[in-house]
């Protein structure tokens, strides 16, 4: 066999398997190679331990795409005044990235509203916690709008931007605060000498 040949047969082998490994990554991975993935950002106001680059963003459990950075927002975004940055620093920015859907290569201005709609049905972001590891992630779903309005913010979000609500724990904590707040506020004296009064009575 001449120095040509083998050079052909090689290359061709080579071109094989290249196609064979191109080939298996696209039924192994669906169409992810040939899609761009969209960015989102959320703002939470609470504790993010446990989420970390990488963990998934989910949709009524069905994961939609992962998180792919945490920041503070005044390490991030200009805060202008010290009121705006005692308020707004240490809230948490949380970005994550979601490949595109079947309908891609809408304008992002429809997307934009295509998400405002759904932020307008109650769609937020919290914050939830495998019982099994004990991992968080983001979790979307629909909450009553009106008992979860959208947080303010003072700049204006580099990626489109769904609201958060507060996580199932933060929610929690804040209701026992308020339950101990109260308890704190009544007057425990007089059913205390009703108390003694009675005992001595007796």
């Amino acid at each position: 066999m001449s120095a040509e040949a083998r050079y052909f047969r090689v290359g061709l082998f080579v071109l094989i398997g290249i196609v064979l490994i191109a080939a298996g990554a696209v039924i192994l991975g669906g169409q992810d190679l040939f899609t761009e993935p969209i960015h989102f950002e959320t703002v939470f106001d609470e504790s993010v331990q446990g989420l970390e680059v990488g963990s998934p963003v989910t949709l009524r459990g069905v994961q939609l795409g992962t998180v792919s950075e945490i920041v503070f927002a005044g390490d991030y975004y200009p805060l202008e005044t010290a009121e705006q940055r005692l308020k707004y620093g240490e809230r948490v920015v949380v970005r994550f990235s979601v490949r595109d859907p079947p309908e891609a290569g809408i304008s992002t201005e429809e997307r934009r509203r295509r998400i405002q709609q759904l932020i307008d049905r109650g769609m937020r972001l919290r914050l939830a916690t495998s019982g099994i590891t004990g991992t968080s992630f983001v979790e979307a779903d629909f909450v009553p709008p009106e008992k979860h309005p959208p947080m303010e913010i003072p700049w204006t979000p580099e990626h489109l931007y769904v609201p958060s609500a507060p996580s199932l724990m933060a929610t929690l904590s804040s209701a026992a605060e308020r339950i101990f707040d109260r308890l704190e506020d009544l007057d425990l004296e007089p059913a205390r000498h009703v108390v003694l009064e009675v005992a001595h009575a007796e």
